[in-house]
């Protein structure tokens, strides 16, 4: 077993079957960077153990032993503010994906998965502040919210479908607009800063004042509104 890094990432497993909780702890013993800080079965557990732990990235199952773990993550965030949710599930549905996204995961890794692409994951979304989403989940995901989008619009007065308030993009400048679109395709800060030859911390200033003036919150959401927008 190699010895572990001093940085290492702590993770919380919520999963109610207690060998997929064993083979996971199984999988992270072998990663230099990455320790099991505990392990729960049921909402009300991992609340606690969240709260109490301070782990760095929960891997959470759609069902736990006391129902479904979607309505634990608004709390979750609250007890543990800092660390990142990755859904943890053999379902495929969609909905249920888009869903939790919207409750605040940073990302879906499915049980059918190999152990290399999960522990992969981890590292994205506390390292480097991504969404961890199949791009093929992503695309679909946009085409929904920009229907949703569109029929919400039909009850529009002209006056808000105008140019100046129905396309936000026109509000920045252009080195913000093309951090932007970087950051929608799902780049890193620090991809988007070796391309445009900038610092990375430029960039996340950057995005800070971006998401304040698109009024989104994550990557997620700029991708999102960003797509709208361009096929609009």
């Amino acid at each position: 077993m190699q010895l572990k890094n001093k940085k290492t990432i702590r993770v919380l497993i919520a999963e109610d079957h207690e060998v997929v909780r064993h083979g996971l702890r199984s999988i992270m013993d072998q990663e230099h960077d990455l320790t099991v800080i505990g392990e729960a079965a049921s909402c009300k557990e991992i609340l606690m153990l969240a709260s109490t732990l301070n782990p760095c990235v929960i891997l959470l199952n759609v069902t736990l032993n006391d129902g479904e773990s979607l309505g634990c993550i608004a709390r979750l965030k609250e007890h543990c503010p800092n660390c990142k949710i990755l859904l943890f599930t053999a379902s495929k549905d969609k909905e249920t994906h888009l869903l939790a996204l919207r409750y605040g995961v940073v990302g879906i890794v499915l049980k059918s998965e190999t152990a290399e692409l999960l522990c992969k994951a981890i590292r994205n979304v506390h390292l480097h502040n991504i969404i961890w989403v199949d791009k093929a989940l992503m695309a679909e995901m946009w085409q929904q919210n920009t229907q949703e989008t569109k029929n919400i619009s039909t009850t529009s007065t002209d006056k808000e479908n105008s140019p100046d308030s129905s396309l936000p993009l026109n509000t920045l400048t252009p080195r913000e607009s093309q951090i932007a679109c970087l950051s929608s395709k799902g780049l890193t800060a620090k991809k988007i800063g070796a391309k445009l030859f900038i610092s990375e911390k430029t960039v996340r200033n950057q995005l800070t004042v971006i998401y304040s003036k698109l009024g989104v919150k994550n990557q997620l959401e700029l991708s999102t509104e960003v797509s709208q927008l361009l096929s609009s």
